[in-house]
């Protein structure tokens, strides 16, 4: 993010500057008898100008006061696909890997399988299979089915943790992912996978970036969804 804050402060200090001057050429440097209605009409424009810069400056200052800052994710790298999946199914889950984390917010990426979709255990018995570990990350190989991804699961809807510490239940999977990760999105691929985005940076992700992730998530669904089917035939 730019440093709005030093573009603020230019306009501020002008603003000031020529409010100061507006008042001290009005009430100091011109006589009485010059004080005519032009030479009003010219002060109040020049007060209105004024004001304008001053409150740009505030304004500009007040935003970038306000913008997300990165912090520095506490994990590992890494570049892991399940070594007993198709060829092909490996070759397109590391392109889109790659993709998120070369044009995106997103510096971590995960992609779990529910091998037992009927199950409904969510005291963390029932764990998650992780078929691909791109990006920085923590140590757990699995996550457990909790209410957050159970949730995800069941209305096929994506979900996005803007804050991650605004949401308790975003410990559900802190394990897989840096313990400090910032934000969360979550993508269903089907009934029985999902994608898992996590960034450095609080409300990152963008209207453009969900809709990317959404129609890059309809092309991995096929794939997943021949595999598991071929897997459970």
């Amino acid at each position: 993010f730019v440093d709005g804050s030093k573009y603020g402060q230019f306009p501020l200090f002008a603003g000031i500057l020529s409010l100061a001057a507006t008042a001290v050429n009005r009430l100091v440097l011109t006589p009485p008898e010059l004080l005519v209605s032009s030479q009003s009409r010219s002060d109040v424009s020049s007060l209105v100008a004024s004001l304008i810069l001053i409150f740009s400056g505030i304004l500009r200052i007040d935003i970038a006061s306000k913008a997300p800052t990165a912090v520095s994710l506490e994990g590992k790298e890494f570049f892991e696909i399940d070594a007993s999946l198709p060829v092909h199914l490996k070759e397109e889950l590391e392109w889109m890997a790659r993709a998120f984390l070369e044009n995106s917010p997103t510096r971590s990426v995960i992609v779990c399988l529910n091998e037992n979709p009927k199950s409904d255990d969510l005291t963390g018995d029932h764990q998650l299979r992780l078929v691909l570990r791109y990006g920085i990350l923590g140590s757990e190989r699995t996550l457990p089915l909790g209410s957050l991804l159970a949730g995800v699961f069941a209305s096929q809807k994506p979900l996005t943790l803007n804050d991650v510490k605004l949401f308790p239940s975003s410990s559900q999977v802190r394990g897989a992912l840096p313990h400090n990760i910032a934000s969360v999105h979550l993508e269903p691929l089907g009934p029985r996978a999902c994608l898992i985005l996590g960034s450095d940076t609080p409300r990152i992700y963008t209207p453009q970036d969900k809709a990317w992730t959404s129609a890059v998530a309809a092309k991995l669904q096929v794939g997943l969804e021949r595999y598991m089917d071929a897997e459970t035939a």
